[in-house]
């Protein structure tokens, strides 16, 4: 682990490679592929990349990628995260060669690796024209102005170099759960992340009996800017209604509707001891057309996968919706939380 650019038992042959790649940058972005690859979600690669030596020799993820000579991280400062990716541009490219075709890059913002490098890797998935979706969190607001600044500055930069983004802002940990110990905050924090990492990969990776593949998540994400994700599950008689009013309200989707959005993909789940009805089908289906205006709206795209998910409990149902393609006005609303 001396050398300025090691990559640590990184063996990722082309022919055994799967197409999604999930890249897991500095400290926070770790955490959120440290705990899918402990999942063991099938049909995605996990990589994790740091400026911290440490924090990469304690991951169980065996691709990882050291960014830069700084031993014990970047500093909190994101120009040393920016121009550790760059000096580590070699073994980036030699992860997406890889068969990728998709990259959900994690982060982090507001400190100095995951702020500073998460821009840098998208920009290389860029000039490789891959789907690149970037799911990232904005600080609690305990942590500063400075932070927070950075962290506007990055996902500016962020911005402008992936296909698609989710913005998970961190203050509304506390008004969802009301007061909690800091290392608990944070670790709300990376499971929020990581729930909305996982559902997107799983859209795709898993079989079910109405697929969504690649080319309908393209379809949805590709040039979209901000995006919204929402996803909840229930049971009981009202299971339907009340798992897509959950998926709508969800915290992920940082008080934002998705009226208005052009392009809408949604994913309905439910466990194997009681099948989803076609009633209970058509009522979250029109719940979430009406929602996105396309019963008025005839350019709105809407997309819909439907399946059997063993690992939820038993006589639930699950939704998942995510929405882009919104107007410029709804643009900024939603970059700003």
């Amino acid at each position: 682990m001396q050398n300025k650019q090691q990559i640590v038992s990184f063996d990722m042959p082309k022919n055994n490679s799967n197409f999604i790649k999930i890249i897991g940058v500095g400290n926070a972005g770790l955490n959120v592929v440290n705990n899918m690859f402990r999942e063991n979600i099938v049909g995605v690669d996990y990589i994790v990349c740091s400026t911290d030596i440490q924090a990469l020799e304690a991951s169980p993820v065996p691709n990882r990628i050291r960014l830069g000579a700084q031993k014990y991280g970047a500093g909190a400062k994101p120009e040393r995260g920016e121009q550790a990716a760059k000096d580590s541009t070699e073994d980036i490219i030699k992860v997406l060669d890889s068969n990728t075709e998709m990259l959900f890059i994690t982060a982090g913002l507001g400190g100095g690796t995951g702020t500073g490098a998460a821009p840098e890797i998208a920009k290389i998935a860029k000039e490789k024209d891959l789907l690149t979706v970037a799911i990232v969190t904005m600080p609690f607001e305990y942590e500063g102005v400075q932070r927070k600044k950075n962290a506007m500055e990055g996902l500016r930069k962020l911005m402008g170099e992936v296909d698609a983004f989710l913005v998970i802002n961190n203050d509304k940990i506390n008004e969802l759960y009301g007061e909690l110990p800091v290392k608990e905050a944070y670790k709300r924090a990376d499971s929020i992340l990581t729930r909305a990492a996982k559902g997107l990969a799983e859209v795709i990776t898993k079989n079910y009996d109405v697929n969504i593949d690649l080319e309908d998540v393209r379809t949805v994400l590709k040039n979209s800017g901000p995006s919204i994700i929402g996803t909840a599950s229930s049971v009981g008689d009202n299971r339907a209604i009340e798992a897509v009013a959950g998926a709508l309200n969800s915290p992920l989707l940082n008080d934002n509707k998705i009226t208005g959005a052009k392009k809408v993909l949604f994913l309905v789940t439910y466990s194997p001891s009681k099948p989803a009805t076609t009633s209970e089908v058509k009522y979250i289906s029109d719940y979430i057309r009406q929602e996105a205006g396309s019963e008025i709206s005839a350019d709105v795209n809407v997309i819909y996968g439907l399946g059997e998910d063993d690992t939820l409990e038993p006589d639930s149902i699950s939704v998942m919706v995510i929405a882009t393609g919104f107007s410029t006005e709804q643009q900024k609303e939603i970059n700003l939380l």
